[in-house]
């Protein structure tokens, strides 16, 4: 098989291990799956098809959104059912941190999912195993716009062809840009105390302890003791020193992990510094993303650094009373921020035996060509986080932030109607953006309409998250994770316990309770012997493979 583009998050790879073998109704493959010669992309069923799904659930926070509205009763579910004769059923939904175990035991069961998720990880498991379909004829059920949207780097989807020229998967990959991290901070305060936005690790600590000093933020920092996986995570944090825990950047010809590098341990080092001066908050150790996420709410924090869209979660609501606004983080001497080569966020797959494959791509079509347009609004019941096929163009945000760019050039207050050939969403925030500026110009002048605004200001402004990701990218400080292959056989077997082994060395030390320089090498001794030596020749031999 040739070789899939992931970020590997080590902290994940315990994933699920699944023991499916031999045959059962869903791998039962002998009946020919369904044609339609003229391969119609949003083509209608002369009799209902019965499509069963699994689904990561999420609240949403969107109050145009009926009461009644469920995932079953989104307008997207009755649309596919009305337009394509497609009826789908949830055989269950849980919460993200639920949906592994859960998908374990579902497929355990062997009572299979038609169509589901997957990340890296899983995909090769279940593809390893037998259980998926080929999906090779369904790319031909591809919309035009969806097939702009797979081909934005055509080297993804080739990577993903097997031996044989099958392909088992719809890969989400993404604008690599969107891993740059963003430093988020309280503007009103700053301007309050005459301070300037910081640039270096120590302008970073002493606006923090005027924050603190000056404005009670006994929390300064939004962060917590996760290192991956949370919007208030450590690694970004750890991107002021060059330091990206759990990837692989290459030194002197060879890849090494960041978190053994002397940039994980100066960070280290600063950030015990900030727990011994009381600028992050004394609950360390017990500070999970909620508690970090309250400490932002309640103005027990000044700064955080985060993904792009942290503007609209979960700063979207405080933004009327708390003025927020973003940066390039700060960045030590010679550092520089480590970003992806190649991401793939999440791979669609069939199950096999589903004798509709192609179903999979219609779904993805409709949600392409309807999110957002009308009869799909959140006043009609449509909730596109609901959505068991969301699929976005991978180049999206950069996308629209220079097409609106672009146009405010033409006309600044967007006095005229959007250009025709702009997506239906680009268009929703063209319309809004007038009330926008009397907002920005007069908080009390106009309503503060915290889903439009916050995607304006994030992704589309020169004062947004996108601009400085652009300002930070522009600079040329970033270097690559190199590797973006699958695990490989060592980091999924040991990749859990090196995890952990970070994870509690990480708290200990910005605790206070080991100093990084006395057990820095011990540290990073055990690291290798707990199967970090072997992960990294693993690494580094597919690393020489692929130069």
């Amino acid at each position: 098989m040739k070789k899939i583009f992931k970020k590997l998050l080590i902290a994940a790879v315990g994933a699920i291990c699944l023991s499916m073998t031999g045959c059962n109704n869903a791998t039962v493959d002998d009946e020919p799956d369904y044609y339609d010669p003229e391969h119609r992309p949003f083509g209608k069923y002369d009799e209902p098809v019965r499509v069963r799904g699994v689904m990561e659930y999420l609240a949403h926070n969107d109050s145009r959104v009926p009461s009644n509205i469920t995932p079953q009763t989104n307008t997207y579910i009755k649309k596919i059912k009305e337009e394509m004769n497609i009826e789908w059923e949830y055989l269950w939904q849980v919460p993200s941190t639920q949906y592994e175990q859960k998908l374990t035991a579902q497929m355990l069961s062997k009572n299979y999912p038609d169509i589901v998720k997957l990340n890296a990880t899983q995909y090769e498991q279940f593809l390893k195993k037998g259980l998926l379909k080929d999906l090779t004829e369904t790319y031909k059920y591809a919309s035009p716009k969806t097939k702009e949207f797979l081909s934005r780097n055509e080297a993804v989807i080739e990577s993903l062809k097997t031996e044989d020229g099958k392909i088992y998967a719809i890969p989400q990959y993404d604008d690599i840009n969107r891993e740059v991290p963003v430093m988020y901070y309280r503007r009103d305060w700053l301007r309050d105390l005459k301070l300037e936005v910081p640039t270096t690790p120590e302008e970073l600590k002493n606006v923090l302890a005027a924050f603190r000093s000056q404005k009670g933020a006994t929390s300064g920092l939004g962060l917590t003791k996760s290192i991956v996986g949370s919007y208030f995570s450590l690694d970004r944090y750890f991107q002021t020193f060059g330091a990206n825990p759990f990837s692989w950047i290459e030194k002197d010809g060879k890849l090494v992990a960041s978190e053994t590098t002397d940039a994980t341990k100066e960070a280290l080092r600063f950030f015990a510094d900030l727990y011994s001066n009381q600028l992050i908050s004394t609950d360390f150790a017990a500070t999970d993303a909620s508690m970090a996420e309250i400490a932002v709410k309640t103005s027990k924090t000044g700064i955080l650094f985060g993904p792009w869209w942290q503007f609209e979660y979960p700063l979207a609501d405080l933004l009327p009373t708390q003025d927020w606004a973003c940066a390039p983080i700060p960045l030590a001497d010679a550092a520089s921020v480590i970003i992806p080569r190649q991401q793939i966020s999440y791979y669609y797959v069939c199950t096999k035996g589903f004798k509709h494959p192609e179903i999979l791509m219609k779904m993805i079509n409709a949600y392409v060509e309807w999110d957002g347009k009308p009869g799909c609004t959140p006043e009609e019941g449509y909730v596109w986080s609901w959505v068991p096929t969301q699929f976005y163009d991978p180049n999206e945000v950069d996308t629209q932030y220079h097409l609106f760019q672009e146009q405010i050039k033409i006309d600044p207050t967007a006095s005229q109607p959007a250009p025709k050939e702009w997506t239906n969403h680009l268009k929703n925030l063209w319309s809004v953006y007038p009330q926008y500026l009397e907002w920005k110009d007069d908080h009390g002048a106009t309503k503060f309409q915290a889903n439009w605004f916050a995607n304006i200001y994030g992704r589309l402004t020169d004062e947004g998250a996108w601009k400085a990701i652009l300002d930070t990218r522009e600079t040329g400080r970033t270097v690559y994770d190199e590797f973006y292959d699958v695990p490989t056989e060592s980091q999924k077997k040991f990749g859990g316990q090196i995890a952990t082994h970070v994870s509690e060395y990480f708290v200990k030390v910005i605790m206070g309770q080991l100093d990084v320089d006395a057990s820095w090498n011990s540290y990073v001794n055990e690291w290798g012997t707990l199967g970090g030596t072997k992960c990294a020749n693993e690494v580094n031999e597919w690393f020489n493979a692929h130069k």
